[in-house]
């Protein structure tokens, strides 16, 4: 079976040797149809100049005690020393929960 995660090939244009502090950003859905953003820590790297690197962030969106998602489109973004380089966005379908009977 194919990974379904998203991967981001990195081509470093670089002069010299330079860190890149590379992270996920990704902007939930709140209760009242906002979107909030939650930067997740990725990578501290040093990539040679022109090499290319391939880096793969898998994130759950299991049922958490410290979160509570809620449906609608939320963006996943890529950033690089703290400025977003890439996004996308899905959108999340809560099952209908059963009423009172």
């Amino acid at each position: 079976m194919q990974d379904p995660s998203p991967t981001l090939p990195l081509l470093a244009a670089l002069r010299g040797e330079a860190a890149l502090a590379i992270d996920c950003a990704v902007h939930h859905v709140e209760a009242d149809g906002s979107r909030r953003p939650k930067v997740f820590k990725g990578w501290q790297i040093e990539p040679p100049p022109r090499e290319q690197t391939t880096l793969v962030k898998h994130h759950s969106l299991r049922a958490v005690t410290t979160r509570h998602y809620h449906g609608g489109e939320h963006l996943p973004a890529v950033q690089i020393n703290g400025r977003t380089v890439a996004e996308a966005s899905f959108t999340l379908v809560m099952p209908k929960t059963a009423g009172p009977g």
